[in-house]
């Protein structure tokens, strides 16, 4: 597993500790590993399968957008699950962030659903801007 830098990761098991999230997750847009953090005893296994699967479902997604031409640049996945939401959104040119949020309850209404997932991508932005400032402040081209 590459991990390019260890702060990294304990931005992300950070986290993945104060908020919902309970994967994140930088790869590269071809899907190798950066750092990870993952609520599992299995940990490697779930992030070299959620890097190769982030880097598909992100060309697949931009493909999408890039071929419906009127609907912008391409932002952000949601895969929703009865379990939570998985998102995937382009940090760099080069770097791919994803992180599953938990749901907090089985059985959500519409209304409900969507004031979840607003929560869920203010804590993933969050996250991102986390990520983003300490990419910023270290000399490598990521």
């Amino acid at each position: 597993m590459l991990v390019h830098d260890s702060r990294l990761s304990d931005i992300l098991a950070e986290i993945v500790s104060s908020s919902d999230i309970n994967v994140s997750l930088l790869c590269t847009i071809d899907g190798f590993p950066i750092a990870f953090s993952v609520e599992s005893s299995s940990a490697e296994d779930v992030a070299l399968l959620t890097a190769a699967m982030t880097a598909a479902v992100h060309s697949i997604s931009n493909q999408a957008v890039a071929e419906l031409e009127k609907t912008g640049k391409f932002q952000t996945t949601i895969i929703e699950s009865d379990k939570g939401n998985f998102f995937v959104k382009e940090l760099t040119k080069k770097v791919l962030f994803c992180c599953h949020v938990r749901k907090t309850s089985e059985t959500l209404g519409a209304r409900v659903r969507s004031y979840m997932l607003g929560i869920a991508l203010s804590t993933m932005e969050n996250s991102i801007t986390k990520i983003k400032k300490y990419l910023g402040s270290i000399d490598e081209d990521y």
